[in-house]
């Protein structure tokens, strides 16, 4: 039994070698083929799609046995060699795809993608809306003054929510800058928010933004053409921001948040038409513009209106640092339609006073002036000066110039309006600068801002006056803070104030326009992101 028993343990210790001699060959790969071989798996799922194919599970039988006959062939190699879909090398590109490419990059070349988005927070100690509401109105709302919402002001286009957060802009911009090798430019701005429902505003043929209550609207979509001849000839056809006014609808790009009474109340928004403009000197620089009219997406009347700006860049000296001055002009008629006769005689002549000597909208002419004066008198110093000057033919009895004319109740034809205003902007580091804005709107006549009194008085008789003009001042101070690269906060105090009015004479309530107040203060926060 002895010998049979160690007969016995010798063959299985014989056999136990035998099986470990396979183990061992099977196992003795390098760290790198193990990794090459787990690689390959973890190309393969669960699915049927994913599992080996028979070649594959050859190949590796092969690789085991290939180590095990001790030939210098690795298993990276042999993994290279399978035909695993994501590891299988590009074929070279042909000369006619390569063209192909090159063709197709070549249309984007020098096409650029930016915008921003701004939101605000902003409340009115006059609580606008509350006052004068009617029936069915939400109030704490600015809104249009009619003769259902009299004696109410509002002079602010924009910036007209109180008491709530409010997406108030959301704008993209695509465009390319015309160059030598590319004469040929556009620009396509769009805007979504609040102000996209109020940025051009007459409506023709029920056309205007916001319409339908909604929120988008195309600002500028114009093509730009450098044509050459002479130092370069800038040709631009479409619709784009006006060239009047210091300031632009794009709040970032203000010193103060809130646009100022300037640009809110005596000059437009946008045009649509064409422009050529020329590089008379290296300082001098001259555009002629040929537009539709005033904040209009077609014509409102049968003529059109001619405009130029000439700016001119003031060389370096001292105190006067970067330093440029802007004369912008608009000529042409500018009301809709022809008003026909009435036979109200609200001023008690005998005469029907409603369109009575007008000869229709085409004599009705517009002349604008505007005036700008910018420099930086110290490094951490800006000054810009702002003045306006408008007159206009009016039919007899009406006033009023963002689209709508109402009754004032005189015997005007020609109205006019001015202002000033005064920008001071300081920096005192990179990442915080505070501006500071005064300013004053003179409008007694009504030819922006007419504001419509009740019609009938509770005696049931015509009031002396229909209607009324003012003279506002405001002042305002943002402070600009840099939170982190193009994100923007920027706090605001505005005090706005009606020093006087051309109404019923002797009549205090007249001035009480902000909601039965003569005087507004705001307080907003909005942030802006560029990108």
């Amino acid at each position: 039994m002895r010998v049979w028993s160690l007969a016995l343990i010798a063959c299985f210790v014989f056999y136990l070698g035998a099986v470990r001699t396979n183990w061992v060959g099977a196992e003795e790969l390098s760290p790198e083929e193990v990794a090459a071989l787990k690689d390959l798996l973890k190309t393969k799922g669960t699915t049927p799609e994913g599992q080996l194919t028979t070649e594959e599970v050859t190949t590796l039988k092969e690789i085991v046995k290939t180590r095990k006959g001790g030939e210098e062939i690795t298993v990276t190699e042999k993994v290279q060699e399978l035909e695993v879909p994501h590891k299988a090398k590009a074929e070279p590109l042909s000369d006619d795809e390569v063209t192909g490419i090159r063709e197709f990059m070549t249309v984007f070349k020098g096409i650029k993608f930016s915008g921003f988005v701004e939101s605000f927070y902003q409340y009115n100690t006059a609580r606008p809306g509350d006052g004068n509401a009617v029936a069915g109105t939400s109030g704490r709302r600015g809104s249009t003054p009619t003769f259902f919402r009299p004696n109410f002001l509002e002079i602010r286009g924009f910036d007209r929510e109180d008491n709530s957060f409010t997406l108030n802009n959301i704008e993209l911009h695509l465009y390319k800058e015309p160059t030598e090798d590319s004469p040929i430019g556009f620009r396509i701005t769009t805007l979504y928010g609040e102000m996209a429902q109020r940025l051009t505003f007459v409506p023709t043929d029920n056309r205007v933004d916001g319409g339908n209550n909604t929120m988008f609207t195309v600002g500028e979509g114009y093509t730009w053409w450098k044509i050459p001849l002479g130092k370069g000839l800038d040709f631009k056809f479409g619709k784009f921001a006006t060239w009047i006014g210091a300031e632009v609808w794009e709040a970032q790009w203000n010193p103060n948040w809130s646009r100022s009474l300037l640009y809110n109340n005596a000059i437009p928004f946008t045009h649509t038409g064409l422009s050529l403009g020329y590089p008379v000197t290296d300082s001098l620089y001259f555009t002629l513009f040929l537009v539709n009219g005033w904040d209009t997406f077609v014509d409102n009347n049968k003529s059109k209106t001619v405009g130029t700006q000439t700016k001119y860049t003031i060389p370096d000296m001292p105190i006067l640092h970067n330093a440029f001055a802007i004369l912008n002009t608009s000529h042409g008629p500018e009301q809709s339609g022809k008003f026909k006769s009435s036979a109200l005689d609200i001023t008690g002549d005998g005469i029907p006073d409603v369109g009575a000597i007008s000869g229709g909208s085409e004599s009705n002419w517009r002349n604008f002036f505007d005036v700008i004066f910018q420099f930086d008198p110290m490094p951490w110093l800006r000054s810009n000066s702002n003045f306006d000057y408008g007159i206009e033919d009016y039919p007899k009895g009406m006033a009023g110039g963002f689209g709508t004319l109402t009754f004032v109740g005189d015997n005007r034809t020609h109205r006019q309006w001015w202002g000033v205003a005064q920008i001071l902007q300081f920096f005192p580091q990179n990442r915080i600068n505070f501006a500071l804005r005064g300013e004053y709107f003179w409008d007694r006549e009504g030819a922006r801002n007419a504001v419509p009194l009740a019609i009938f008085n509770p005696g049931g008789t015509f009031p002396p006056h229909t209607g009324i003009g003012v003279a506002i001042a405001e002042v305002t101070g943002t402070l600009n803070i840099k939170i982190r690269d193009k994100l923007w906060i920027r706090p605001e105090v505005r005090f706005d104030k009606i020093t006087s009015a051309s109404g019923t004479v002797g009549n205090p309530a007249d001035m009480d326009l902000f909601s039965n107040k003569n005087n507004n203060t705001t307080f907003a926060t909005a942030f802006t992101y560029e990108f």
